[in-house]
């Protein structure tokens, strides 16, 4: 969609019917970005291809103020860049050529496109339109430029554009042509209209190498083959030290199961006022303070040294991605944080030693098989704990998905009724408990801390990293930018967060079906066949063996 320029309100008008017919003869899986340059440049719209949001942002265009083209078209080329490889990627660009407070230069600005292949159509508006300018645009992108003179000649224009942008073909034969590999072959494309003259196109290729396969020369033995006597094993025997280890993690289990049972049930009053005081700060209500666990202040020092340990032993990016991911899961605390990482190293060690008794009784002491199996083992418990990670973060995506409709529905309500975003927020914080709950009730932390809530609402998009939830807090910033009402903004994502929960509700009923079978040819189906085949199977081997029948 066009980076827009213009400063007559009668143009604009006719610009923006005419835009709006455009959008409006876009496929369903087109996305569609708007950006509008004057004395500066603005995403007036991100890629969406949602009609409605499309024109209520082409309605909400002005003009004013100087024009900055350079910019407003570098800004359009990197907005269609982030766009899906692969895919067709166009900018319009709707303007009278006129630059006056541009940072970049023509040729700056024009250089993503031309390396990336992405034209750029010009529209001059206006009987004095910088059609040189436009054209050489156009040109250097291997686009087209299109004048319109007249304001009422854009909806003309756009029905060109939405041609050349919709007819896109692809040609390809096999070629029966032979030649050496690594050679070069020229072509010509041909193409004949119906009711026109012939398109030529020149082109050229090279022939694949394919490599030929090598002929293993096969070696045998010529001399006479030796018996080899292999030695028996004499079975399990576990080595003479094993009732040592059995004790010492007999006793290292009862230390930690008293110690665990101990600070359970030996709280202090002062904590219990603490954790109720903090979770009443933050609006979360007291059953929040009752599922947080105090931590185990006499295992503390072990584990914390544990964690330091294995801190070392990983690489600083590692690191981040793994406090990134304990947020994710609802576990954001530095304590949480060594508990991982102690977890991880207990686990390696725990069955790198199991992998060594295993490993020393049964292998009649090779050395080979005792360090692959330990350090495979070793690897085995260090990466578990992602595992159960990954789980945990993927079940609460699930449940703020799942608990996200109702949430939208009541803070509708709220607003609607003349609360603010943050007071609606807080009363839904209070009357719920539940993972989505818990982070807003961190998103009104933020804003108390002083905090701006643009940086509070991208916060709370990227400590859930749910879809769902991003559309939303994108819907919030833009109409917060745009002057929008949060009301009709809110209701509107409410229909479509309802709309997208019934469409995952049918997915799954189709999915069920699919699923069904396997139980079904595994379980059902040979019980079938044991009924309805059972009873004939004795007569069945009494004629096999001779018996005759009756």
């Amino acid at each position: 969609m066009p980076p827009i320029s213009m400063n007559d309100d009668n143009k604009l008008t006719q610009a923006k019917e005419a835009a709006k017919a455009f959008v409006s003869r876009l496929r369903v899986k087109d996305r569609t970005s708007i950006v509008t340059f004057s004395d500066k440049v603005i995403l007036q719209q991100q890629p969406t291809g949602d009609l409605g949001i499309l024109k209520r942002a082409i309605d909400a265009l002005q003009a004013k103020g100087e024009t900055r083209m350079n910019d407003g078209l570098a800004r359009g080329i990197a907005e269609v860049l982030r766009g899906r490889e692969g895919s067709r990627r166009a900018v319009i660009l709707l303007t009278d050529g006129e630059d006056t407070n541009s940072q970049l230069e023509l040729a700056t600005a024009l250089a993503p496109a031309q390396e990336n292949k992405v034209p750029v159509y010009t529209v001059g508006l206006g009987g004095d339109a910088r059609t040189e300018i436009l054209q050489g645009i156009a040109r250097d992108t291997k686009a087209r430029y299109y004048a319109a003179p007249k304001a009422t000649d854009l909806d003309y224009v756009f029905k060109l554009l939405s041609g050349q942008l919709s007819s896109q073909y692809e040609a390809w034969w096999q070629s029966m042509t032979v030649v050496p590999s690594g050679s070069q072959v020229q072509g010509r494309l041909v193409l004949q209209p119906s009711d026109g003259q012939p398109v030529e196109a020149g082109f050229s290729y090279t022939m694949p190498v394919f490599l030929k396969p090598q002929v293993r020369e096969e070696r045998f033995a010529t001399g006479a083959l030796k018996e080899v006597e292999f030695p028996v094993s004499t079975g399990w025997v576990l080595p003479d030290w094993w009732p040592i280890v059995a004790a010492g993690l007999a006793g290292l289990g009862v230390y930690l199961a008293y110690h665990g049972a101990l600070v359970r049930f030996t709280q202090t009053r002062l904590q219990h006022r603490l954790q109720h005081y903090v979770s009443d700060s933050l609006g979360a209500g007291p059953r929040q303070a009752r599922s947080t666990a105090a931590p185990r202040q006499s295992l503390r020092p072990i584990v914390l040294r544990m964690a330091r340990l294995s801190h070392r032993m990983m690489p600083t990016r590692m690191l981040d991605d793994l406090r990134h991911r304990l947020v994710l899961a609802g576990r954001p605390t530095s304590w949480h944080f060594a508990q991982f990482l102690s977890t991880k190293l207990l686990l390696a060690g725990a069955l790198g030693a199991a992998a060594y008794l295993v490993t020393a009784a049964s292998s009649n002491g090779n050395p080979l098989a005792l360090i692959a199996m330990i350090g495979s083992l070793s690897v085995l418990g260090y990466y578990v704990p992602h595992f159960w990670l990954a789980m945990q973060i993927k079940a609460r995506q699930k449940q703020i998905l799942r608990a996200l409709p109702d949430a939208l529905d009541l803070l509708t309500v709220g607003v609607g009724a003349g609360l603010s975003l943050d007071g609606a927020v807080l009363e839904l914080v209070q009357k719920s408990d539940n993972p989505l709950s818990r982070e807003l009730a961190n998103f009104l932390a933020e804003l108390r801390m002083g905090r701006s809530r643009r940086e509070a609402l991208t916060g709370l998009s990227q400590r859930t990293e749910v879809e769902d939830i991003k559309i939303l807090v994108a819907s919030l910033l833009q109409a917060e930018e745009l002057g929008m009402s949060l009301s009709d903004t809110l209701m509107i994502q409410a229909d479509q967060m309802r709309l997208r929960r019934r469409q995952r509700a049918e997915e799954q009923a189709h999915k069920a079906t699919i699923k069904m079978m396997f139980p079904m040819v595994g379980l059902i189906f040979p019980a079938l066949f044991v009924v309805i085949m059972g009873p004939a199977v004795p007569s069945l081997l009494s004629f096999m063996h001779g018996g005759g029948g009756t």
